[in-house]
C-alpha cells in the first residue's frame, strides 16, 4: 500500500480530491503513512496533518485536480 497527500476540492468532500504532484505532473507517494505525515507537518501545515494522507492503490488518481504547494496558505 501507498500513501499520498490530497484534500478535498473546495473543502467538500463531494467534490473529490485533490492531490500534491511532483513538477512533472506525478503523483507524489509515499511507502508509509508516518512519511506523509511528517511531509505534510514540513510542508503544507502543523493543524491536523493526518487529514491530508490518503491510503491509495493506484498511483493514477482519476478524475481529481492537483494540489500544488502554491495553493496551500502560509
Amino acid at each position: 500500500m501507498k500513501y499520498a497527500i490530497g484534500r478535498p476540492r473546495e473543502g467538500v468532500t463531494l467534490n473529490g480530491n485533490e492531490w500534491l504532484l511532483d513538477d512533472k505532473d506525478k503523483l507524489i507517494t509515499f511507502d508509509t503513512w508516518d512519511e506523509a505525515v511528517v511531509y505534510v507537518k514540513e510542508k503544507i501545515t502543523q493543524n491536523d496533518p493526518e487529514d491530508y494522507v490518503f491510503s491509495i492503490v493506484d498511483e493514477e488518481p482519476k478524475e481529481d485536480f492537483p494540489l500544488v504547494l502554491s495553493d496551500v496558505p502560509e
